[in-house]
């Protein structure tokens, strides 16, 4: 029996050469990817101060687990009847099939994965803490996506630092910009009259009396967009001083925002003092920085963050009211808003019933976002055909106000909801939500 026989024939147009040349290709793939793995991870193991801020991230992410505990978060993996989705993963209600002690053990594996990356970033097994690490923000934001309550500023400023000391170049510089970006950026969303007046606070600042709070909250302003470039810059005591107000300003949040901002921040902020009291090497990174010195990767990401930042100007409408935009840009302390959230149920007996939609469990920056109710008036559309069999449709009206203005303006005004099966754009416009502006009559 000949070769040819035992064999078979060859594949009809590959040549052994092409076999050669595509494994080659796979090769080279797998190898690029196994260098950028294996350079950020050298990056890391070759300075001590990265290998310390890795463990510093831990504060971060047990405090995650800890507010996902004490805020009960785990029952968003249990109850569809409750759910609200995000736009991108509107069915979120259908994978909501957890038990209750499955969801606690969900939760456990999220704290052990931020206990365990930072201890291995202290014994100085960097490759395993640089993996438990990206498994940790993995499954923290699998936790995340599956109910819209759990977007926070936290986890969203989190993510990006993770982001960029796990894969970006000059980590060092990368990560310190970045934190920088979210300070400035988080003072220009601050530069309106709800913040300004300190009408905005919903609770009251420790040791900081009411009459002054209009100078507390403008000196915020100019402490993120301004003194914050101090963090940057060579001269120690100017740093010193600075870092010490930004300590500060997060130690008298916890009276607004309890625990899990302040001490997620702790974490975050820590490289800071770590590059000051570890330095590598004597340039001036903020003068680097406007002399464009630094990678360009540094200046793409920023700029990419930067752009998020101003996306909500593109909508029509307030962005503080509509809320679009938002999801993928930072949102505290927007400019407070009050709502009526009423959904008209419609039957086949000519009767109608108007229910109040208003959730008054969710947070301040939460409760009169139209996505909310969004997701309410769909659960509506979607359970209550299969209770009541005379549910023929529902009107769904929303009209909001500002703290500062009580003067209302309608924001949804929808006539059969449920027919016109209505859906969320998470990146363009929506045609049901009105473009309402505060300074509108």
């Amino acid at each position: 029996m000949t070769r040819e026989t035992i064999e078979g024939p060859p594949s009809e147009g590959v040549t052994p050469e092409a076999r050669g040349g595509a494994k080659g290709t796979e090769r080279a793939k797998a190898g690029w990817f196994s260098t950028f793995i294996s350079r950020n991870i050298e990056e890391i193991g070759a300075d001590k101060a990265l290998r310390l801020y890795g463990a510093c991230l831990g504060i971060s992410y047990i405090a995650t687990a800890a507010h996902y505990f004490i805020r009960r978060q785990y029952l968003y993996l249990t109850t569809p009847n409750g759910s609200l989705c995000w736009p991108l993963f509107p069915d979120c209600y259908q994978y909501h099939v957890l038990s209750v002690p499955q969801a606690i053990a969900v939760g456990c594996l999220l704290a052990c994965l931020a206990a365990a990356f930072p201890l291995y970033f202290l014994m100085g097994r960097v490759g395993a803490g640089w993996a438990f690490l990206l498994a940790t923000v993995v499954l923290d934001w699998t936790i995340i996506s599956q109910d819209f309550r759990s977007r926070l500023n936290e986890h969203y400023m989190l993510l990006w630092t993770t982001i960029a000391f796990l894969f970006f170049p000059k980590k060092r510089q990368t990560v310190r910009f970045l934190i920088l970006s979210f300070y400035f950026w988080a003072g220009r969303i601050k530069l309106n009259h709800e913040w300004l007046s300190g009408s905005d606070l919903p609770h009251r600042l420790w040791l900081i009396p009411v009459s002054t709070y209009p100078v507390a909250c403008a000196y915020v302003v100019i402490l993120e967009m301004v003194f914050v470039w101090a963090l940057v810059q060579p001269r120690k005591w100017l740093f010193w001083a600075v870092f010490a107000q930004f300590v500060l300003f997060h130690a008298m949040s916890w009276s607004i925002v309890h625990f899990y901002y302040p001490v997620l921040m702790a974490g975050i902020i820590s490289i800071f003092p770590l590059c000051r009291l570890l330095p590598n090497g004597a340039g001036n990174d903020l003068s680097d920085f406007f002399h464009l010195r630094l990678p360009r990767s540094l200046y793409a990401l920023l700029a990419v963050f930067a752009a998020l930042q101003l996306s909500p100007l593109l909508y029509p409408g307030d962005p503080d009211w509509t809320d679009q935009g938002r999801l993928v840009a930072l949102h505290m302390f927007t400019g407070r808003s009050q709502c009526r959230v009423l959904a008209t149920e419609k039957f086949k007996t000519g009767a109608a019933k108007t229910v109040d939609l208003f959730m008054r469990d969710l947070t301040p920056n939460m409760n009169c976002d139209p996505l909310v109710y969004f997701n309410e008036a769909q659960r509506i559309c979607r359970q209550l055909p299969g209770q009541d069999p005379d549910f023929v449709d529902l009107d769904l009206r929303m009209d909001v106000s500002k703290t500062v203005s009580p003067a209302s303006r309608p924001l949804i005004a929808t006539d059969d909801f449920c027919a016109k099966h209505i859906r969320y754009n998470a990146f363009l416009p929506n045609d049901w939500i009105l473009p309402a502006r505060g300074d509108s009559p």
